[in-house]
């Protein structure tokens, strides 16, 4: 990348994903309070507005950097789920989703610093990359001003649960692995065992669709990314991968 790349989280599974894209992470965590935020109705608007708080806070810190920020979030008939604040929470909240389908949305930012000092945004020369990122990533919003560019994405997949017995429900809450994840399960640790199917793309539940990423940084730095492939993805259910919808359109420039 031209620009180093900082991730606006502390999420050991966001780095992670990140890392197969083979890309040199700083990692600074956002502080901000999403308590604070106005957020609209809508879940998939609010993990794109939280998604762009977190990073242009650390952008604001590290004017000279691309930065990535992420949210994600559990909606079930529209409601959101967050995390679970006790064991108690958790076991409520995975009794709801007990053999019913729900929609995981995670948003990303990527604020783009100017080219160099004082210089104002300047696409010349991306539109053909820009076109193929809108092609793949129908929520692609290009927001500029002040210098910087902010692209925003919000990246939706449906989950569908088995059906679980009190006992299955107490035995995962006992693991632990519920507390600190949106929608009280985390698919891609024990909580994948849970999950019937999945409709849409793995690492996007996990909370960081890195194809979606990818399409991003090619789009503002020349370069072709495509996140390699993960058995995960293929998981039951419809996959889709952005990676390889992005095979059949003709890469960015080199």
């Amino acid at each position: 990348m031209v620009l180093p790349l900082t991730l606006a989280s502390e999420s050991p599974q966001r780095t992670s994903l990140l890392a197969r894209l083979g890309l040199a992470v700083q990692v600074q965590p956002s502080g901000v309070d999403e308590a604070t935020i106005a957020v609209p109705a809508d879940p998939a608007e609010q993990v794109r507005t939280l998604a762009r708080a977190k990073a242009a806070a650390v952008a604001s810190q590290q004017p000279q950097q691309l930065v990535l920020g992420a949210d994600t979030l559990v909606a079930l008939d529209g409601l959101v789920l967050g995390k679970p604040s006790s064991p108690h929470a958790a076991t409520l909240m995975l009794h709801r989703l007990s053999g019913r389908r729900h929609v995981v949305h995670t948003g990303v930012a990527l604020v783009v610093p100017p080219a160099g000092k004082d210089a104002p945004p300047d696409w010349t020369g991306q539109d053909a990359a820009l076109g193929r990122a809108r092609a793949l990533l129908p929520s692609l919003r290009i927001d500029a001003g002040a210098g910087y560019r902010v692209l925003t994405a919000v990246v939706s997949a449906s989950v569908d649960f088995h059906r679980l017995d009190a006992e299955q429900i107490a035995a995962y809450v006992r693991n632990g692995e519920p507390l600190d994840k949106a929608g009280g399960y985390g698919i891609q640790g024990a909580g994948s065992r849970l999950v019937v199917a999945l409709h849409g793309c793995f690492t996007t539940v996990v909370g960081l669709p890195v194809c979606a990423v990818a399409q991003l940084l090619s789009a503002v730095s020349g370069q072709a990314l495509l996140c390699p492939a993960d058995p995960a993805c293929r998981m039951g259910g419809r996959p889709h991968c952005l990676c390889e919808d992005a095979l059949s359109i003709a890469r960015p420039e080199p």
